[in-house]
Parts: structure tokens; C-alpha cells; sequence
């Protein structure tokens, strides 16, 4: 986990070359493992983890069709390992970020109503505002500059409750 995250710091300062290379490391050592399920109750399972954070990686460095693999992928893990702290990370982080900017919205719009689930199943409170956040940018892409309001709402939202360090990723979505 600790590699995993040190690949997070250095994609949020723009190391993404030593980023994607320990993030394709790590998924080469968990897949020699045969993604044996390495998770309890509040941990994520780490190759779904690590493949969202990989897809993060390849989607930046302009591979979103690679990067809407590996996202799958990691879905479908997170799905067959029902994990939902897992899945609703995943979902939150990876999936629905990496579909919406990628432009697809049915699929975008799938996970996203797969976040709220998750969130009415087992209230995870973190990622409620997240599920808002998104069907907001959602809206917005329908309503166009009526559902600007809506976003920015959300948007101030996320800020206010400190979502802070992934902010400039949610500015990008207007």
C-alpha cells in the first residue's frame, strides 16, 4: 500500500513517467500472485486499488482508452470480490472520473448510480458527496448551462468538506 500511495504523490506533482512505472510493477508482482484477495473489512483489496491508480496514470498521460480497460478490469474485480469499501473507492477515485472525462457518460452515469448504491447500502458518507458531485457534471453535460449552477454547487461543496487535494481534477469537469 505504501508504494501504491507513494505512485499517488508523485502523480499529484506531475511525476507521472516513476508513477505509472512502480504502479506497473506493483500490478505485475499482484498478477504473479494470481490476484489472491488481500483485503479486511476497511482495507481496499490492493489490486483493485492498484489498478485504479494506474488507469489515473495512463488516462493523464493520454491513454484513455487503456486507461477505461483497466478501469473494468478493476471494476469487475471489486464486483466478483464484493468488497464495497473497495468498489465504492474504486468507483469514486477511478472509474467515474476516468469514463466521465473520457466522454462516456452511459458508462459514467452506470458507475455513478453504482456509488450511490453502495452508499445506500452501507452509508459510506465519504463518498456521498463524491455521487452528488458527479450526477451534477452529468446533468450538466445534458441541461448544458442550466445545470452549471448545479455543479458548481457541488463542486463548492466537495471544497468546503476538504476535498481539497483532488480539486483541480473536479474544476477540469466544467
Amino acid at each position: 500500500e505504501g508504494e501504491r500511495l507513494l505512485a499517488m504523490a508523485e502523480i499529484y506533482v506531475g511525476q507521472f513517467a516513476s508513477a505509472r512505472q512502480r504502479l506497473e510493477a506493483l500490478l505485475a508482482r499482484y498478477e504473479a500472485d494470481q490476484g489472491r484477495v488481500r483485503n479486511t473489512r476497511y482495507n481496499l483489496d490492493q489490486l483493485v486499488a492498484i489498478k485504479c491508480s494506474l488507469a489515473l496514470v495512463l488516462w493523464l498521460t493520454g491513454e484513455p482508452g487503456r486507461a477505461t480497460q483497466v478501469i473494468r478490469e478493476a471494476v469487475d474485480r471489486a464486483e466478483r470480490i464484493d468488497h464495497i469499501i473497495s468498489r465504492s473507492n474504486l468507483l469514486a477515485l477511478g472509474a467515474i472520473p476516468i469514463t466521465f472525462w473520457s466522454g462516456e457518460f452511459r458508462t459514467a452515469d452506470h458507475y455513478q448510480a453504482l456509488l450511490e448504491e453502495d452508499g445506500r447500502r452501507e452509508y459510506i458518507e465519504i463518498w456521498a458527496r463524491i455521487a452528488r458531485f458527479f450526477k451534477a457534471a452529468l446533468r450538466a453535460k445534458q441541461a448544458g448551462v442550466d445545470g452549471l449552477k448545479e455543479l458548481n454547487a457541488r463542486l463548492e461543496e466537495l471544497v468546503e468538506w476538504g476535498f481539497t487535494m483532488r480539486a483541480p481534477m473536479y474544476y477540469c469537469t466544467h
